[in-house]
């Protein structure tokens, strides 16, 4: 699109580790529920591992994946490899990427998602807490992807996923994004909030830009 005006593209990521699905629903619900265009917001759900919570029947990956109305055009995911912060065995992880639309049992309409689950490395798949890295591994794999795709950075299997996927999705590249909601899965987010931030963020966009033009115009003179 050439104008984005006053609606920039906006990332909500949730982080997940063990929450059940009345938490994770919640979230979700409230972050579709938000007074902003369902074509500006994509909700970017990372599941921290194979994990199943205290009390719960249903694992975390499956809760996300379960409220997800899947994009058959992308069939079943396979794992990609990316880089995680921890080190020695843990460096390398796996991680599963599927995409649709996330539909708020209320009403409203559908918003674009991705639910991204760290699998582990093969070996790690008897053990327990396979793929599970921490969740600023989980904030990771978010920012990694936009710094590489940014900065033409070489981007992993799991970026170059992410990529297609999302492109499908929102009908246009993922640079064009330029906000970040962060939130955890126990978390509801106001209904104003979403359009508010928006406009800060545009507001000191352009407050950015118009002293680089004075400082421009000072080295004229």
């Amino acid at each position: 699109p050439e104008d984005i005006g006053n609606d920039p593209y906006i990332v909500c990521l949730v982080t997940c580790y063990s929450e059940g699905l009345d938490g994770i629903s919640a979230t979700l619900s409230s972050l579709s529920a938000t007074e902003y265009p369902t074509n500006r917001k994509l909700i970017f759900v990372v599941a921290d591992g194979m994990i199943t919570g205290k009390g719960e029947s249903m694992s975390t990956p499956d809760v996300c994946v379960s409220l997800m109305t899947p994009d058959m055009r992308f069939g079943t995911p396979t794992p990609m490899k990316y880089r995680s912060v921890s080190s020695g065995k843990k460096a390398q992880n796996m991680a599963l990427v599927y995409a649709g639309h996330y539909q708020d049992p209320s009403g409203g309409e559908s918003v674009p998602m991705v639910v991204v689950v760290k699998c582990g490395m093969p070996e790690e798949a008897a053990g327990q807490k396979a793929g599970n890295r921490g969740k600023r591994d989980s904030q990771m794999v978010l920012m990694s992807f936009f710094q590489h795709v940014t900065y033409n950075d070489p981007m992993s299997p799991l970026d170059y996923d992410l990529f297609r996927k999302i492109h499908a999705l929102m009908g246009v590249t993922p640079d064009f994004f330029e906000m970040v909601l962060m939130v955890d899965a126990d978390t509801k987010v106001h209904c104003h909030f979403m359009k508010g931030a928006a406009r800060v963020g545009v507001g000191n966009k352009a407050e950015k830009a118009e002293r680089k033009e004075r400082g421009k115009a000072k080295q004229k003179q």
